[in-house]
């Protein structure tokens, strides 16, 4: 019987650690004083798609710089 209730005791502690950990260990402004900048092709097909990235970045506490504009090769080998 008390092997049973050490077992519950010992699996609530575990389950408690591991649904606390991520927020104690978690930054809150991870990117505060990084300066990073985008480079997107130069169609405009995906404008909407940097801008999310852009805002969460922001979010994060990046600076984000004006994107530089490449064309695809270029983007891909960078």
């Amino acid at each position: 019987m008390i092997t049973s209730v050490l077992k519950k005791l010992a699996t609530a502690v575990a389950v408690f650690t591991v649904a606390l950990a991520p927020g104690v260990l978690a930054q809150d402004l991870p990117g505060k004083g990084i300066v990073v900048r985008q480079i997107k092709g130069e169609d405009y097909t995906s404008v909407f798609q940097h801008l999310i990235v852009q805002h969460g970045l922001e979010a994060l506490g990046y600076t984000v710089e004006e994107p530089q504009i490449a064309n695809y090769p270029t983007i891909h080998i960078a």
